[in-house]
Protein backbone atom coordinates (compact mmCIF):
# COMPACT_ATOMS: atom_id res chain seq x y z
CA UNK A 1 0.00 0.00 0.00
CA UNK A 2 1.39 3.36 -0.97
CA UNK A 3 2.02 6.16 1.47
CA UNK A 4 -0.61 8.33 -0.24
CA UNK A 5 -3.23 5.59 0.02
CA UNK A 6 -2.49 5.12 3.74
CA UNK A 7 -2.96 8.85 4.32
CA UNK A 8 -6.28 8.82 2.47
CA UNK A 9 -7.51 5.89 4.54
CA UNK A 10 -6.35 7.56 7.76
CA UNK A 11 -8.14 10.77 6.76
CA UNK A 12 -11.30 8.82 5.89
CA UNK A 13 -11.28 7.28 9.36
CA UNK A 14 -10.21 10.38 11.27
CA UNK A 15 -12.56 12.90 9.65
CA UNK A 16 -15.83 11.32 10.88
CA UNK A 17 -14.32 10.83 14.34
CA UNK A 18 -13.16 14.44 14.59
CA UNK A 19 -16.51 15.64 13.25
CA UNK A 20 -18.35 13.64 15.92
CA UNK A 21 -16.12 14.91 18.71
CA UNK A 22 -16.55 18.52 17.57
CA UNK A 23 -20.32 18.04 17.30
CA UNK A 24 -20.46 16.52 20.77
CA UNK A 25 -18.51 19.46 22.14
CA UNK A 26 -20.70 21.97 20.32
CA UNK A 27 -23.86 20.29 21.52
CA UNK A 28 -22.58 20.41 25.08
CA UNK A 29 -21.40 24.03 25.03
CA UNK A 30 -24.06 25.62 22.83
CA UNK A 31 -27.05 24.04 24.48
CA UNK A 32 -29.11 25.22 27.40
CA UNK A 33 -28.38 23.32 30.61
CA UNK A 34 -32.09 22.63 31.07
CA UNK A 35 -34.75 22.13 28.39
CA UNK A 36 -38.36 21.82 29.43
CA UNK A 37 -41.29 20.30 27.56
CA UNK A 38 -39.54 19.54 24.27
CA UNK A 39 -41.26 16.14 24.06
CA UNK A 40 -44.84 17.18 24.89
CA UNK A 41 -47.30 15.43 22.59
CA UNK A 42 -45.00 12.54 21.67
CA UNK A 43 -46.09 9.02 22.46
CA UNK A 44 -44.15 6.78 24.80
CA UNK A 45 -43.20 4.65 21.79
CA UNK A 46 -41.71 7.65 19.99
CA UNK A 47 -39.72 8.62 23.09
CA UNK A 48 -38.44 5.06 23.57
CA UNK A 49 -37.41 4.84 19.91
CA UNK A 50 -35.32 7.99 20.40
CA UNK A 51 -33.91 7.32 23.88
CA UNK A 52 -34.16 3.55 24.43
CA UNK A 53 -35.48 1.89 27.54
CA UNK A 54 -35.94 4.15 30.56
CA UNK A 55 -33.70 3.67 33.57
CA UNK A 56 -36.76 4.23 35.76
CA UNK A 57 -40.47 3.68 35.07
CA UNK A 58 -42.62 4.71 38.02
CA UNK A 59 -46.40 4.66 38.37
CA UNK A 60 -47.84 8.06 39.19
CA UNK A 61 -46.42 11.56 39.05
CA UNK A 62 -42.99 11.79 40.66
CA UNK A 63 -41.85 15.41 40.82
CA UNK A 64 -38.44 16.56 39.73
CA UNK A 65 -37.21 18.50 42.74
CA UNK A 66 -40.16 19.91 44.68
CA UNK A 67 -42.07 21.41 41.76
CA UNK A 68 -45.49 19.77 41.45
CA UNK A 69 -47.90 21.22 38.86
CA UNK A 70 -51.13 22.71 40.17
CA UNK A 71 -53.15 20.44 37.90
CA UNK A 72 -52.36 17.07 36.40
CA UNK A 73 -54.09 15.33 33.52
CA UNK A 74 -56.89 12.99 34.61
CA UNK A 75 -56.29 9.25 34.57
CA UNK A 76 -53.19 7.12 34.98
CA UNK A 77 -49.79 8.82 34.90
CA UNK A 78 -46.27 7.40 34.74
CA UNK A 79 -42.86 8.97 35.24
CA UNK A 80 -40.00 7.79 33.01
CA UNK A 81 -36.34 8.67 33.57
CA UNK A 82 -33.72 8.22 30.84
CA UNK A 83 -29.95 8.68 30.80
CA UNK A 84 -29.31 9.45 27.10
CA UNK A 85 -25.91 8.14 26.00
CA UNK A 86 -24.14 6.95 22.89
CA UNK A 87 -23.53 8.20 19.39
CA UNK A 88 -27.03 9.63 18.98
CA UNK A 89 -26.95 11.47 22.30
CA UNK A 90 -23.49 12.94 22.88
CA UNK A 91 -24.98 15.58 25.17
CA UNK A 92 -25.68 13.00 27.92
CA UNK A 93 -27.57 14.37 30.89
CA UNK A 94 -30.83 13.09 32.36
CA UNK A 95 -34.27 13.15 30.79
CA UNK A 96 -37.51 13.00 32.78
CA UNK A 97 -40.71 12.31 30.85
CA UNK A 98 -44.22 12.30 32.32
CA UNK A 99 -46.85 10.44 30.32
CA UNK A 100 -50.61 10.16 30.72
CA UNK A 101 -52.85 7.52 29.21
CA UNK A 102 -54.98 8.89 26.36
CA UNK A 103 -57.18 6.62 24.25
CA UNK A 104 -55.10 3.55 25.08
CA UNK A 105 -51.77 5.25 24.37
CA UNK A 106 -49.28 6.91 26.72
CA UNK A 107 -48.60 10.51 25.66
CA UNK A 108 -46.05 12.95 27.10
CA UNK A 109 -47.58 15.95 28.87
CA UNK A 110 -44.36 17.22 30.47
CA UNK A 111 -40.64 16.62 30.01
CA UNK A 112 -37.36 17.97 31.33
CA UNK A 113 -33.83 17.30 30.12
CA UNK A 114 -30.93 18.61 32.18
CA UNK A 115 -27.19 18.42 31.60
CA UNK A 116 -24.82 16.45 33.78
CA UNK A 117 -23.81 18.62 36.71
CA UNK A 118 -27.17 20.42 37.03
CA UNK A 119 -28.45 19.87 40.56
CA UNK A 120 -32.10 19.97 41.60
Amino acid sequence: MTRRRKRLIAAAVALPLVTYLVRAGCVRFNRESVQANTLVGRTEGEVRRSYGQPDEDWSGYHPLALDVPRTLPPGPIRTLVFAPRGLLHPEGGTLWVWVAERDGEWVCFESCWFADGVVY
